[in-house]
């Protein structure tokens, strides 16, 4: 997948989280009118979402790294330095 794309997809991901966190403590807020409640639920589903991206990271960096010297020689360009980020 190229960079651009996933960057794309990472951008979509982020949006279709952020409006159902929204979403969600809005709700929250107009059915108990407690603003308190109301944001801890919205920060609730973003601290889920930095943590979900955060693992995602570190899974592809992970697999980035067991890249052996001659897998290093098949990759494009990108992935290249994708996994010289995650090496070093």
């Amino acid at each position: 997948m190229r960079r651009k794309d996933r960057e794309r997809l990472l951008d979509q991901l982020i949006n279709g989280v952020y409006g159902p966190a929204v979403l969600a403590g809005l709700l929250v807020w107009l059915s108990s009118r407690n603003l308190v409640l109301a944001v801890a639920v919205f920060l609730a589903c973003v601290v889920s979402l930095v943590l979900c991206l955060r693992l995602w990271r570190a899974r592809r960096d992970a697999r980035l790294r067991m890249v052996s010297g001659h897998a290093l020689t098949e990759l494009s360009g990108e992935a290249f330095e994708e996994a010289l980020l995650a090496h070093f």
